[in-house]
């Protein structure tokens, strides 16, 4: 397998939707739809990883916080309001591009950087808490990424991950249905054999010292297009990993 997390298909397909980013009834609708319950789940589980009172206004003061595969900022900017400095990196220039118009029309100081995860690890950055939102399902070679993102975890530091399962259920629903018949993401977004198990990141990350402490299931609504949590993981969910306090 590469030593690299660029898979150039899937970048150039989605840095030809980039001028959607922020659009809520564009290409990225379900993301807009999903981010409610993707910043809950966020800020539930770093405050109870690293022991933060999660009624605070700006709970995440002080944190670095790296947004992976951030495209337009839909994650990187309410970390940023919830508190932390927050660098989001893409390995599409014409996401970042986006993500840095966004910024600069709303005086976020927000760092986006055009860049992959083990071009930035080489700097020897360290961070407190990692996000990887929806982007593992779509880099060339997963098990290189986790490590690279283990590499710049602080110890004690926060990894959530959001993807798909690889179960035929997902297959069903979230590639088949999704893409094709509801038309709810545009054809061709995900390839299936890429969705991981839990339990293969799980263990992945578990041979850097970076411990899952959380796993939870994402049910949506297909009448109401809402999403909740629930117990289900059979097709999408959200994992929460810290590192062993000494590396």
């Amino acid at each position: 397998m590469p030593h690299s997390t660029k898979d150039l298909s899937d970048i150039n397909r989605f840095e030809k939707l980039a001028s959607e980013w922020w659009d809520v009834n564009g290409a990225f609708k379900l993301l807009h739809e999903m981010s409610p319950l993707r910043i809950s789940y966020a800020k539930k589980n770093i405050c109870k990883a690293l022991n933060i009172n999660n009624k605070k206004l700006k709970p995440f003061a002080g944190l670095d916080f790296l947004d992976v595969g951030c495209g337009g900022g839909l994650m990187s900017v309410p970390m940023h309001f919830l508190g932390a400095n927050v660098t989001g990196i893409d390995a599409g220039a014409k996401n970042i591009e986006a993500a840095k118009a966004y910024a600069k029309r709303k005086n976020l100081p927000i760092n986006f950087v055009y860049t992959t995860a083990e071009d930035l690890e080489k700097t020897g950055v360290k961070l407190d808490v990692i996000l990887a939102m929806e982007v593992i399902e779509h880099v060339a070679n997963y098990k290189f990424f986790l490590k690279k993102l283990a590499s710049m975890l602080k110890p004690n530091g926060v990894l959530i991950i959001s993807t798909i399962n690889r179960t035929i259920k997902s297959l069903l629903f979230a590639k088949v249905a999704a893409e094709y018949l509801l038309r709810i993401l545009p054809a061709g977004t995900h390839e299936w054999d890429k969705f991981l198990k839990p339990e293969e990141i799980e263990a992945e990350l578990k041979a850097y010292g970076v411990n899952k402490i959380n796993i939870s299931g994402t049910c949506f609504n297909i009448i109401s297009r809402e999403f909740r949590f629930c117990n289900n993981t059979d097709i999408t969910y959200s994992m929460t990993f810290v590192k062993d306090q000494t590396e």
